[in-house]
């Protein structure tokens, strides 16, 4: 579960701005002291609704993002993790300033089911909002390579609801062996942190003043590491959440100088400046009510050698399991489905060949959307199943309110009377996840890593 800390959206105040970082950007013209002066002000606080899920209108104080769809900047910060309808990815908190990457990629040509790669993709804003453009159709593969925050990404992508979503936990260089396979490859880059020094005080704790050349030497072989993955005529969009040139446009400029890539000339969100030599651009809190953002776009003018297809019919028959119990309860209006170990998942066309073709390469954490296991004693739905709003299903829901729904996801239980077997459990029209009712009392099915700690 994504925690947010209090802390997070409080001001800094200006002793607590490194004495290096300050002096660097105030001798700088092309940032000067209004970004020092914009970085003790508070954090401003945005949200992305999920277009896939019911609409709601959680706040009144809700004010519309101009360069991304189904986003608002909030007056006042709220308590996610006690609502409900957060832990049912019905919207995603995310820093205003990364969501131009909505922004960009719809000015782009991509094919009608493009092939998308996020490839430092935790804790799942930019996967979350790329599903968000793709609306069921293509494919995202959403690689985070540190396994604790490759779950965190799996469970956002998962409650985000999509079976056009791969989640991986490979290296970078893992993608060395996939060549000319996507269409669009974002790299938002680890970098030194300086845009969110607002946001999070652990930025400033951890920033040092030779932060760049370290994070310089990692993003170089990041995106070495990608480029020949790109199709002829994809893009790259790179980007991070720092104001150092060593980490922004050098990185840029060595692009376009050792690789086959031009520079995309886009139409910026409405605030955001050019950053230097025409390289990308800036969200800045001195011009923006968002944090440090930046962020380039790039074409591949190279034909690449195409990745060997592997047959899809092969993979087919490997399932085993009986379907019958699953057709009782889920309408499967296609076979694209995957077995792996007890469980069965679904996924579209597109990620299906997607998935046949990545199998030998790539270490995954989600397929598509998996719906259930069969543990032998009969079919046991998943949450995924309960959490994806595209798939058809006609198992029974059962509404609760607000102190219902928590107390399910902090993983207790409470008295009930709906029969048996089981069941959807909603909040305000939104699924949860499962529960199976014996009696007047039900087992808890809330995957035990995603429930609440926190006390409420």
């Amino acid at each position: 579960m994504v925690m947010y800390h209090p802390a997070f959206f409080t001001f800094v105040p200006m002793d607590k701005l490194p004495e290096p970082f300050k002096a660097r950007i105030a001798s700088n013209p092309f940032f000067g002291q209004g970004l020092i002066e914009a970085l003790q002000g508070n954090a401003p606080v945005s949200v992305r609704m999920n277009p896939s899920k019911k609409p709601i209108e959680r706040w009144d104080d809700m004010q519309e993002i101009s360069w991304c769809q189904h986003a608002y900047h909030l007056q006042n910060r709220p308590s996610y993790v006690r609502d409900p309808l957060f832990h049912a990815g019905t919207y995603y908190p995310q820093e205003a300033g990364s969501m131009s990457i909505d922004w960009i990629v719809r000015q782009l040509s991509l094919p009608e089911e493009p092939v998308l790669l996020d490839l430092c993709a935790a804790p799942g804003g930019k996967s979350t909002l790329l599903m968000s453009y793709l609306q069921g159709k293509g494919t995202l593969v959403a690689n985070e390579v540190i396994p604790s925050r490759a779950s965190i990404l799996m469970e956002n992508c998962t409650k985000w609801g999509g079976k056009n979503a791969l989640v991986t936990q490979n290296d970078p260089t893992d993608f060395q062996a996939l060549h000319a396979v996507f269409d669009l490859v974002l790299v938002d880059a680890p970098c030194s942190g300086e845009g969110m020094f607002r946001k999070d005080p652990n930025a400033i704790e951890q920033w040092t003043p030779n932060a760049h050349a370290h994070c310089a030497a990692r993003q170089n072989r990041i995106l070495d590491s990608i480029v020949n993955s790109i199709k002829l005529d994809g893009y790259l969009i790179y980007s991070t959440c720092t104001f150092h040139e060593a980490e922004n446009e050098e990185q840029v400029h060595r692009l376009l100088l050792d690789y086959d890539l031009e520079l995309v000339d886009v139409d910026l969100p409405q605030g955001a400046i050019t950053g230097k030599n025409g390289l990308g651009f800036y969200c800045l809190p001195s011009n923006m009510k968002t944090e440090g953002f930046y962020c380039a776009v790039l074409r591949n003018r190279k034909e690449q050698v195409y990745a060997r297809k592997h047959s899809k019919n092969n993979r087919r028959k490997d399932i085993k399991m009986s379907l019958s119990s699953l057709k009782e309860w889920v309408e499967i209006k296609d076979d694209n489905l995957y077995q792996s170990g007890d469980s069965l998942h679904q996924l579209n066309e597109k990620t299906s060949n997607i998935l046949a073709l990545f199998l030998p390469h790539l270490r995954f954490r989600k397929t598509g959307t998996c719906l259930g296991n069969d543990l032998g004693k009969g079919w046991i739905p998943s949450p995924e199943l309960a959490l994806d709003s595209r798939i058809q299903h006609r198992y029974p829901t059962m509404e609760v309110e607000q102190a219902e729904a928590l107390k399910y996801l902090r993983g207790e239980t409470f008295p009930v009377s709906h029969g048996s077997g089981f069941r959807i459990i909603a909040y305000d029209g939104v699924a949860l996840g499962f529960l199976k009712v014996i009696g007047n009392r039900f087992n808890n099915l809330y995957p035990k890593p995603w429930r609440i700690r926190m006390r409420l």
